[in-house]
C-alpha cells in the first residue's frame, strides 16, 4: 500500500541536516547543535549544512561549549589584550536564528540587539533622573528582570530600592569654627589628594599645592576665593580617602563646606581657569561622597565656564607663556576626563562634547610629558576619547554588528600599545606616597580600559547568556554564534582581570578608604561575572575568587562610602540567588539524566521504615503510643484517653477467643 501523500506545512522532516547526522542517516532537527550530537558528546562538531559536503571540504572549526568559559587564562597581566577574532567562521541569521555555516564567504554574524535601556530613579528628592542604557545600574536592572522571569520574585530583583537611586543627604553644619589643621597636617592630606586622583586628574602641581597652602595662612596674601577654595577642596579630598574616625570626618566637612562656599562667593560672574580647578575638585568630592547628581552639576559649571576660557581649543593657546599654557592644557585633560567616565558610568550625555573641529587629540599631543602623572593623565584621556566614541556608536543605535566591535576593540588595543611600557606590572616595594601614587595612576587607567572592553563586549555577552538560561527549558531552539563567544569572552576576561588588578592593590596595602571611580568600576565589573555564575552550573575558581574579591573589596570600601555599602547589599543578594539557581539547575540536570529511574530509598533515622508508613493502621498507632510509650507521669488520665471508639473497628473472630 503506498504511503499518503504529505503536504508540505504538515511534515516533521527538517529542512536541512547537521554534518554527523547526514554521515550515520539520523533524523535531525536541523538546530545546532542537534540532540543526537549532544547524545553522542560531538555537540562542537555540530554543523547544520543545507547539502551534502564536499569530500574535499575541511573541517569546520570546533564549536565553544558551556565549558568553555570555564577555561581562564592563569596570572594575567595587568592590560590584557582582547582577541581580534577573525571572520573566518560565522553565522547567518535566519527565521528561528543564528544557524552556523563554516567557510561560507557570504555568511554573517548578526547585530546584537540591546537588552538594556534607559530609567528613571527617584533621587532623594524624591524627583525622577535620567539613567541611560550604558550604566551599571541599567545592566543591574536587566538582571533583576532575568532573576524574575527564571527563579520568581527575590530580594534580589524586588526590594524597596530598585527604583531609587542611592545618594547621600549631608546635613551643611560645622563641627569646627576655626582652622582645625596646622600646615603640616594639611600637607599631609594634600599628598593623600594626589594620591587619589592620579591616573584622573592633574589640575595642580604638588609644588603649586604647597604654594597655594601657604599664600591660604598667610592673612597679608592677596585673597583669591577660587584658589582658596581649590586648597581647601584638596585638603577635603584627602580627608576623605583616609580612615573612618570621628576626627577625620568631621575635618573632612569643615574643609569641603569652607571650600564649597569659596568658590560660589561671586566667582560665577567672572569664569577663570581656578574656578574651572575647584569645580571639577567639587565634583570629584561628591563622587566619592555618594552625591554623583551634585557631582553632574558642578561638572556641568566647569565646562560652561571652560568653553567660555576656550580650554577646549588649542587653537590660541599659542599666544600664551609655557607654563599658563600646560596649566590650561591639563584642566582641560581632566575636566574631560572626569567628565567623560561619569557620564559613561551613569549613561549620560557629556557636559564637555565639543564640535569635531576642535580636535582632542591635537590637544593630547601639546600637553608635556614631565612626570608618570602626565603620562596617566594623557592614557586617561585618549582611553576617555574612545569611550566617548563607544558610546556614542554602541549604545547609540538599537544594535550592534561584530565589525563595530572588533574596530572598536582595536582602537583600544593601539592606545594601549602606546602606552604600553608606562602600564607594565611593577612591584611596589614600599608604600611611600609617590610609589602609591604610580601604583593607583597605573591602576586607575588599566580599570578605564577593563570598562573599555566591557562597554563594548557586553551586548555580546547578554545574547549569549540569555540564550544559555532560555536553552535550560529547550535545549534544541538556541544556537550561539562563535563570533558572539568570542567577544563574550573578551567581556568576562576584562571583569575578571579589574577585580584582580584592585585585590592587588588591596593585599599590598595601597588602596585607599575611598576611591571614587574605583568602586563604580568595581560594581560594574561584579555584575559581569555574577551573571555569568548565575547563568550555568559551572565556572572557574578564578571566576568564583573574583567575585568573592570585588565583594571583600565593596565591603572595604563601605566604612567610607553609603555608596559601596549598598553596592556590596546588592552582590550579597545576589549570591543568594546564584545559589538556588545553581541548586535549581543541578536538579534539573539530575533528573534529565535519570530519565528511568528514581530514587525510592532515602534513610532517615528520625522516622519509620517506607514499608511501615506505606501501611500505617491507627489502631497500630494507638497501641504503640499507649502500650510502648506510656506517659511519663503514670497518672492515670480518664476513660476518654484510652479512645475505646476505636475497639469497635476489632472484627471479632470466635475462634481466637480464649
Amino acid at each position: 500500500m503506498p504511503r499518503p501523500k504529505v503536504l508540505p506545512e504538515n511534515r516533521l522532516r527538517a529542512v536541512k541536516a547537521c554534518r554527523q547526522c547526514r554521515a550515520s542517516k539520523k533524523r535531525c532537527t536541523g538546530t545546532a547543535p542537534c540532540p543526537n550530537c549532544v547524545r553522542r558528546g560531538c555537540a562542537g562538531k555540530c554543523i547544520v549544512s543545507d547539502s551534502e559536503p564536499d569530500s574535499s571540504s575541511h573541517d569546520a572549526a570546533s564549536f565553544p561549549s558551556d565549558a568553555a568559559f570555564s577555561a581562564m587564562a592563569t596570572s594575567p597581566p595587568l592590560i590584557q589584550h582582547p582577541p581580534i577574532v577573525s571572520p573566518a567562521v560565522t553565522a547567518s541569521s535566519s527565521d528561528h536564528g543564528s544557524c552556523i555555516h563554516a567557510n561560507d564567504p557570504q555568511s554573517y554574524s548578526p547585530n546584537a540587539p540591546h537588552h538594556t535601556y534607559p530609567r528613571l530613579l527617584r533621587s532623594v528628592c524624591g524627583e525622577q533622573v535620567y539613567i541611560g542604557n550604558e550604566a551599571s545600574l541599567s545592566f543591574l536592572q536587566l538582571l533583576r528582570d532575568l532573576v524574575t522571569q527564571y527563579m520568581g520574585p527575590s530580594s534580589f530583583s524586588n526590594n524597596s530600592k530598585r527604583d531609587t537611586m542611592l545618594e547621600e543627604e549631608r546635613k551643611p553644619q560645622e563641627i569646627f569654627v576655626d582652622d582645625p589643621l596646622n600646615l603640616d597636617q594639611k600637607a599631609v592630606l594634600v599628598q593623600v589628594y594626589l594620591i587619589a586622583t592620579s591616573g584622573i586628574l592633574h589640575v595642580v602641581s604638588s609644588s603649586e599645592a604647597l604654594r597655594i597652602l601657604k599664600d591660604s595662612a598667610s592673612p597679608t596674601e592677596h585673597h583669591n576665593p577660587c584658589r582658596a577654595a581649590t586648597g581647601d577642596l584638596m585638603i577635603a579630598i584627602g580627608a576623605q580617602c583616609t580612615t573612618n574616625d570621628e576626627p577625620g570626618v568631621g575635618v573632612e566637612r569643615f574643609y569641603f563646606l569652607r571650600g564649597q562656599r569659596r568658590a560660589f562667593e561671586g566667582s560665577l560672574e567672572h569664569p577663570s581657569v581656578d574656578l574651572v580647578r575647584a569645580f571639577v575638585l567639587l565634583a570629584f568630592y561628591m563622587m566619592g561622597a555618594c552625591q554623583r547628581n551634585a557631582a553632574s552639576m558642578y561638572l556641568g559649571v566647569a565646562a560652561r565656564a571652560a568653553a567660555i576660557l576656550g580650554l577646549h581649543s588649542c587653537e590660541y593657546h599659542g599666544m600664551l607663556g609655557e607654563p599658563e599654557r600646560q596649566r590650561r592644557l591639563r584642566v582641560w585633560a581632566s575636566l574631560r576626563t572626569l567628565d567623560l567616565i561619569s557620564s559613561s558610568i551613569l549613561g549620560r550625555p557629556a557636559a564637555t562634547s565639543t564640535p569635531r573641529s576642535h580636535s582632542q587629540d591635537q590637544i593630547a599631543s601639546q600637553i608635556e610629558q614631565a612626570g608618570f602623572i602626565d603620562i596617566f593623565l594623557l592614557a586617561s584621556y585618549q582611553g576617555s576619547q574612545i569611550i566617548e566614541e563607544i558610546v556614542g556608536t554602541i549604545y547609540g543605535e538599537k544594535s550592534v554588528s561584530t565589525d563595530t566591535a572588533q574596530a572598536l576593540l582595536q582602537r583600544l588595543r593601539n592606545w594601549t600599545d602606546e602606552f604600553y611600557h608606562a602600564l607594565q606590572r611593577i612591584s611596589v616595594t614600599d608604600s611611600s606616597s609617590r610609589e602609591q601614587g604610580y601604583a593607583l595612576g597605573k591602576l586607575h587607567v588599566a580599570c578605564l580600559y577593563y570598562w573599555a572592553v566591557t562597554l563594548v563586549t557586553r551586548p555580546f555577552l547578554v545574547s549569549v547568556l540569555t540564550s544559555r538560561l532560555s536553552r535550560s527549558a529547550r535545549p534544541d531552539s538556541i544556537i550561539e554564534d562563535p563570533m558572539y563567544l568570542t567577544l563574550a569572552f573578551s567581556c568576562v576576561d576584562s571583569a575578571v582581570y579589574l577585580l584582580q588588578g584592585c585585590r592587588e592593590m588591596l593585599d599590598a596595602g595601597l588602596m585607599l578608604a575611598n576611591v571614587s571611580l574605583l568602586k563604580a568600576f568595581i560594581f560594574a565589573a561584579s555584575l559581569v561575572v555574577g551573571f555569568l555564575m548565575f547563568s550555568g552550573r559551572d565556572v572557574s575558581l578564578e571566576v568564583e575568587e573574583a567575585f568573592a574579591s570585588a565583594q571583600e573589596l565593596l565591603q572595604m570600601l563601605a566604612r567610607r562610602s553609603p555608596q559601596a555599602a549598598h553596592y556590596n547589599e546588592i552582590l550579597c543578594l545576589l549570591a543568594t540567588v546564584i545559589a538556588e539557581q545553581r541548586q535549581r539547575l543541578n536538579e534539573q540536570a539530575a533528573r534529565s539524566r535519570s530519565q528511568y529511574v528514581n530514587r525510592i530509598f532515602i534513610f532517615d533515622q528520625d522516622r519509620p521504615s517506607t514499608s511501615t508508613a506505606m501501611h500505617r493502621d491507627p489502631v497500630d498507632d494507638w497501641m504503640r503510643e499507649t502500650l510502648f510509650d506510656p506517659p511519663t507521669s503514670g497518672a492515670f488520665l480518664g476513660w476518654d484517653s484510652l479512645d475505646l471508639p476505636l475497639w469497635d473497628n476489632f472484627p471479632f473472630n470466635p475462634n481466637c477467643a480464649g
